[in-house]
């Protein structure tokens, strides 16, 4: 069982994370208290409980009408008070179903708390029947106590709240370098959202409208956040409202993403929130913008200021300092800030649109490889942005690639090639097949570009007009098997996709685009490209990054479908069916043209031969589509249930139809927003030729050769 709960005996836990003031530990007896706390209750008395029943003697909701009053004496009385003033445990964690469905509910409004509140860890307690357990979480681990009785035995949950009302903010988990914003700077703020912000005037409203509305009764107050930028030691203060983005997860890098107004300034930029690994192997995203923005790497983001966040200490994780778990390591809270707000990818027009974006993108990725020798390693539709510039009274766009906290450069990629690698980085949907059927292979440059084409193939599904629209289950199965199916090897490895590799060691596609030639002409191509890429590889030497229990299971698989396709076939033969089962494809389906001259070489160790197919089809003007798309279609809300979860990895592109049930519960307000962004004469196909030049270049010389 793979797990993020870790449990420490009761006096431990509370001696690591809530110790009380001044080493007080107070009994609760009456002849402990202050006179006028000594009628009354601590105690739990009321609640009754027989346990050999499996019936509750209180529904939840009177449960809360005898739990509160007590609580409240507690925190009554630490106010009162403060006016005045063993080893870590084998794992105790039950792995039944019932049990896994509580944490992951309990997991859900943590996460909430933390996506809603500025915090560096939180506290949370649980109660069933009569027993209890306590909580801390921040973003590596959660370590619990284990279960005591509460109703025997009072005291334990009574100090709990008693110490928790007596903790200042620091010790209740908040981050002091994020405070509510004082009244004063709302003038200056509401000034400046009145002026004209062209196709990001909306982004900003929406940021912003409803802190100025409600004021500190906002669900979305405006607060005063302190970014340190790390190269000149300085701070900077910026107002921030509701995130634009957040990540579901209690675990991990955290990120939010803000629009922030800048106090000195005076203009919007973008903020972003995040918990990076404290390890040498990974490089503080700052430190990647300034090596190439020297370098001179275009279509990249521009970056104002950014480092670690300090309260005065360094903001650091503890709970895996309190567990022997050495596989875990700390995370440290830093900030990020970049002058360009960008659209998310999903909101461009057209398919010409699409593939301009992603060209920007990719010279961006072509140029941080060959001049700055810095690989990405996380190509995904969140870390590709739509940024609109005036240019001769008109609004041009142009694509950037943002997000380079998990990237890695060329030496330490080289380093890794000598080694066997037990962790996937990237987002799930978009990662190479080779990487997600071997999953202890380093990631090299093959990879990342890639990753582009199951990006694009990943929008073609879910935006425009295909073979599978009309079709929820074949739709679903498609996308499944493609971009979200995930196993977990006895290893504790991350592994699947399997229908991403066969589509790249040479099966047909699964759709078919309708009505835009050009644009099912590009895929095509990058798909042959893609293909004989993977015709050129070693499998005996890959077979090392591939772990035995994995290859197993994949040849018991083969050989089931192996079988089942016999049977169907001879049972089609005998009842004399015709025609194909829902989902399937058609011959003319296949890219034409497969075996080519250059068949079997690596074709994905350069980006020339992707990027030579993303120039020509942006130079040319037939065949696309240029019929903007319905804005806010997504052909993906029409799934039928699948979870977007998987791992610890994240995965984007979650739908209406996918929330969990608190999401669902909480849709009036949801962190994850994205408005239909009003039209602002945006060009469409007719993107200039200068502007192109300016965003792609010429083709680089390696091409020209």
């Amino acid at each position: 069982m793979i797990t993020s709960v870790y449990q420490q005996p009761l006096d431990k836990w509370f001696s690591e994370f809530l110790p009380g003031k001044d080493g007080e530990n107070l009994t609760f007896e009456p002849e402990d208290l202050p006179e006028d706390f000594r009628n009354r209750p601590f105690h739990f008395d009321d609640i009754s409980v027989n346990p050999t029943s499996e019936k509750y003697e209180h529904s939840e909701k009177d449960l809360y009408s005898l739990l509160c009053p007590v609580i409240q004496n507690a925190f009554d009385l630490a106010a009162y008070k403060s006016a005045g003033d063993p080893e870590y445990d084998a794992l105790l964690i039950k792995d039944t179903d019932s049990a896994r469905e509580t944490r992951g509910q309990i997991a859900e409004y943590v996460a909430e708390v933390l996506s809603r509140q500025h915090r560096q860890f939180t506290f949370a307690f649980y109660i069933y029947r009569n027993l209890a357990r306590l909580f801390v979480v921040d973003r590596v681990a959660t370590v619990t106590t284990p279960p005591f009785d509460y109703v025997k035995d009072p005291k334990t949950l009574l100090k709990f709240f008693y110490r928790l009302a007596q903790a200042d903010g620091v010790a209740q988990g908040y981050d002091p370098t994020v405070t509510l914003a004082p009244s004063a700077h709302l003038p200056t703020l509401r000034e400046h959202m009145a002026k004209d912000h062209g196709p990001i005037e909306t982004l900003i409203h929406d940021a912003m409208d409803d802190a100025l509305l409600y004021g500190a009764s906002s669900i979305w107050p405006l607060y005063t956040v302190e970014v340190h930028d790390d190269e000149s030691d300085e701070k900077s203060y910026f107002l921030i409202g509701k995130p634009r983005t957040s990540c579901p997860s209690m675990f991990g890098r955290a990120t939010k993403g803000f629009i922030a107004f800048d106090l000195v300034q005076h203009d919007f930029v973008w903020l972003k929130d995040s918990w990076r690994l404290a390890s040498q192997r990974y490089h503080p995203e700052w430190e990647v913008y300034r090596k190439l923005n020297a370098k001179g790497v275009k279509n990249i983001a521009t970056m104002r200021c950014g480092g670690d966040v300090h309260a005065p200490k360094l903001q650091c994780t503890r709970t895996q300092e309190a567990i022997t778990d050495h596989s875990l390591k700390s995370r440290i809270h830093c900030r990020l800030v970049i002058n360009e707000i960008g659209r998310p990818l999903g909101t461009y027009e057209t398919s010409y649109d699409l593939i301009f974006i992603i060209a920007c993108a990719f010279k961006a990725h072509s140029q941080a490889w060959e001049m700055a020798e810095v690989l990405h390693r996380d190509i995904s539709d969140n870390n590709v942005l739509i940024i609109q510039e005036k240019i001769d009274g008109k609004y041009e766009i142009r694509g950037i690639l943002i997000d380079w906290d998990l990237c890695k450069y060329k030496k330490q990629l080289e380093e890794d090639r000598v080694a066997t690698n037990d962790n996937q980085s990237g987002t799930w949907q978009f990662i190479s097949a080779l990487r997600l059927q071997y999953p202890r292979k380093f990631c090299e440059l093959a990879d990342d570009i890639e990753s582009f084409f199951h990006l694009i193939t990943w929008c073609a599904l879910r935006y425009h007009q295909h073979s599978l629209l009309g079709k929820p289950r074949a739709l679903t199965m498609h996308v499944n098997d493609m971009f979200l199916d995930c196993a977990t090897s006895p290893e504790g490895l991350l592994y699947g996709c399997e229908e991403k590799f066969r589509l790249m060691t040479g099966s047909k596609p699964g759709f078919k685009i309708l009505h835009d030639e050009t644009f099912k002409d590009v895929i095509n191509k990058l798909l042959r490209i893609c293909q004989s890429h993977y015709r050129s590889l070693d499998w005996d030497d890959l077979r090392r990054f591939q772990a035995a229990s994995i290859r197993e299971a994949q040849e018991e698989k083969k050989s089931q479908a192996q079988t089942t396709s016999t049977t169907s076939h001879r049972r089609r033969l005998q009842k004399g069916l015709s025609g194909m089962p829902e989902g399937t494809v058609s011959d003319d389906d296949e890219p034409d043209n497969l075996n080519t001259e250059q068949i079997g070489r690596p074709k994905l160790a350069s980006h020339k031969y992707f990027f030579r197919v993303l120039d020509d089809a942006i130079r040319t003007n037939d065949g696309w589509d240029l019929e903007p798309k319905q804005l806010g279609r997504d052909n993906f809300a029409d799934l039928l249930d699948l979870n977007f979860t998987v791992g610890r990895l994240r995965v984007t592109g979650t739908t209406q139809s996918n929330m969990t049930s608190s999401q669902r519960r909480k849709r009036s307000a949801p962190v994850h927003t994205s408005r239909k962004i009003r039209k602002t004469g945006t060009c469409r196909h007719a993107v200039s030729m200068g502007r192109m030049e300016a965003s792609l270049t010429a083709r680089s010389e390696e091409d020209a050769n």
